[in-house]
C-alpha cells in the first residue's frame, strides 16, 4: 500500500507574501556589514531641514513582531519651517505640509532583522522595488523603495529601519533613510569573521562541552 500523505495546512496569502518578500531580500541582500551589540542605543537622527517633534516607544506594529524584533522606537519628522507640533495635529495643516515616520528595530541577528523587514513589507500598499542610489550607491545590506521613494524600508546589518512620508505633502524620504543608515554605521560595530559565531549560546555548544560546564 502506498502511504498517504498528511495534508499540508493552507499558506495564507499574507505569509506567502512574506515569504516572496524574504526571497527578493535574500537576492539583493550583501553578507551583514555591522552587528549591533544588545547594548546599542538607537541614534537620534538630525537631517538639516527636519526637526523631531513626537515619540513613539512602544509602536504597535514593530511590537506585535518580536521576538524577530526586540528593541524599537518610531520618530516623526517634520520640515523645519512647518508648523509647531499642535498645529501640526489640526485639521488645518497647510497642504504643503511635510511629515515623516522614521521606525529603528534591533534584533538579535541579521536573520532576524530582514525577516522583520519582510513582514512589513506585506502592510505597505504600494509596490516597492530594489533601491540603488545614484551611481549604484548602496542603501544599507539591502533597501526597498516605492515609487518617488515615499516609503523606504533597509535593513543594515540586525538593524531595520522604515522612512514613510506622512504628510499631507507627499516628499522622498531618502534623505531621512540615508542620514539614519549613516548614523547606524557610526554607532556600531563590524561583524566578526564568518568562522566566529557572534555570541555563542550553550545550546550552540557540542554536547561535550555542555557536559564540562
Amino acid at each position: 500500500m502506498i502511504a498517504k500523505r498528511a495534508p499540508q495546512e493552507p499558506v495564507s496569502p499574507v505569509t506567502r507574501r512574506q515569504q516572496i518578500h524574504v526571497a527578493q531580500i535574500e537576492k539583493g541582500a550583501v553578507p551583514p556589514t555591522i552587528d549591533a551589540p544588545p547594548d546599542w542605543t538607537i541614534p537620534v537622527v538630525k537631517v538639516p531641514g527636519l526637526r523631531i517633534f513626537d515619540r513613539v516607544n512602544d509602536p504597535h506594529d514593530l511590537r506585535s513582531l518580536a521576538p524577530l524584533a526586540e528593541r524599537w522606537v518610531e520618530y516623526r519628522y517634520v520640515a523645519a519651517a512647518e508648523p509647531s507640533r499642535e498645529r501640526a495635529a489640526r485639521r488645518d495643516v497647510p497642504k504643503g505640509d511635510r511629515r515623516f515616520g522614521l521606525s529603528v528595530c534591533w534584533s538579535r541577528t541579521a536573520s532576524d532583522a530582514r525577516q522583520v523587514m519582510a513582514w512589513l513589507m506585506t502592510r505597505c500598499a504600494d509596490p516597492l522595488k530594489p533601491m540603488l542610489g545614484p551611481d549604484g550607491q548602496r542603501l544599507g545590506d539591502v533597501a526597498f523603495a516605492s515609487a518617488r521613494m515615499r516609503a523606504i524600508f533597509l535593513v543594515r546589518g540586525n538593524v531595520f529601519v522604515r522612512v514613510v512620508s506622512i504628510g499631507r505633502a507627499p516628499a522622498s524620504a531618502e534623505p531621512l533613510a540615508r542620514a539614519t543608515d549613516a548614523a547606524i554605521l557610526s554607532t556600531s560595530s563590524s561583524p566578526p569573521p564568518p568562522d566566529k559565531p557572534n555570541r555563542e549560546r550553550p545550546e550552540d555548544r557540542p554536547p561535550s562541552e555542555k557536559k564540562r560546564s
